[in-house]
């Protein structure tokens, strides 16, 4: 009796900590609205040739891209790359906009509420992407 008592304890000594050590995603969420034709696709330094495309131009596009990295390095125009930290299992939203008087477009945070309502009624075209710190960028879902 104590001998299955001790295995039975042991097991759940070692699967504990392991229940809690899954993977967590961090979920990016990009709405661009067709207005702002400029950025179409964005290039990381976790896929460098394989962009995450976000819109075709003609129409509104919004990603979900998660990821298993803590940063994400965007590469710019110029070459250059602006690192953009996240919090393992948090869900974050974006909307590029442009504004009047601004050149070009900039990605802005915004709250979930606000997202979602900029999604419904632009009617905007979907993509999931995986993009692992690992593996290369996975098109999961699309919307027609």
């Amino acid at each position: 009796m104590k001998e299955r008592l001790f295995i039975v304890l042991t097991f759940i000594s070692i699967s504990l900590p392991c229940s809690g050590q899954g993977t967590s995603l961090t979920k990016l969420y990009i709405h661009q609205g067709r207005a702002t034709g400029y950025i179409k696709e964005l290039r990381t330094t976790l896929n460098p040739d394989l962009p995450i495309k976000i819109s075709n131009g003609v129409n509104d596009g919004y990603v979900l891209v998660e990821t298993d990295a803590d940063s994400l390095g965007l590469v710019l125009h110029n070459g250059k790359i602006a690192y953009v930290h996240f919090e393992l299992g948090k869900a974050y939203f974006y909307r590029i906009v442009s504004s009047s008087g601004i050149a070009y477009p900039t990605m802005s945070q915004v709250t979930e509420q606000e997202f979602w309502l900029g999604v419904y009624f632009t009617k905007a075209r979907y993509k999931h992407y995986f993009l692992g710190k690992e593996s290369k960028l996975d098109l999961l879902e699309e919307s027609n």
